[in-house]
Order: structure tokens, then sequence, then C-alpha cells
């Protein structure tokens, strides 16, 4: 794993910034939290259940996946007329 970060570039002398030894340890912790985390476990309690179609959705795209944000943005809104 690829753990440059190539956007972040100093303008002074255009060497890439480096992460610590702490931070690759933390960028491994998301990556693990994220690959392993369900929509129903991100979604645990009674409000956020409301958003689980929402969730879901968003977990299903591949990484290379278009996003439907038409589709995206009526589950949010559905969420936001029903909760009224």
């Amino acid at each position: 794993m690829d753990f440059n970060l190539h956007f972040l570039k100093d303008t002074f002398d255009n060497h890439e910034v480096q992460p610590s030894s702490s931070c690759k340890l933390g960028f491994l912790k998301i990556l693990n939290k994220k690959e392993n985390l369900k929509p129903d476990e991100l979604c645990a309690t009674e409000n956020s259940w409301k958003i689980i179609d929402f969730v879901s959705e968003v977990f299903d795209l591949k990484f290379d996946d278009k996003p439907n944000y038409s589709r995206l943005k009526f589950l949010l809104v559905k969420e936001l007329l029903d909760y009224d």
C-alpha cells in the first residue's frame, strides 16, 4: 500500500510530505474499520437507522462506480420529509 500523500506537495522545494509511522498506523486502523464496518453497525441508533437505505447504497458502491446522486439525494430528502 502506498502511503505517500501525493496531493500534499511542499510548494517551496517540491518534496512530498511523508506521513509518520503513527500516521500510517492511523490510516491502517481507519482502513480496517471501513473494510469491516457494515451499514447496520453504522446506523445503530434509532435516529440513524432512518438513513439505512442511503448508507447501504453508499456502502454498495465500488471504487470505480459513479454514484447515482439523484437517487442518493432522494433517499435523504425522503427521510427528512418523513421526519417532519
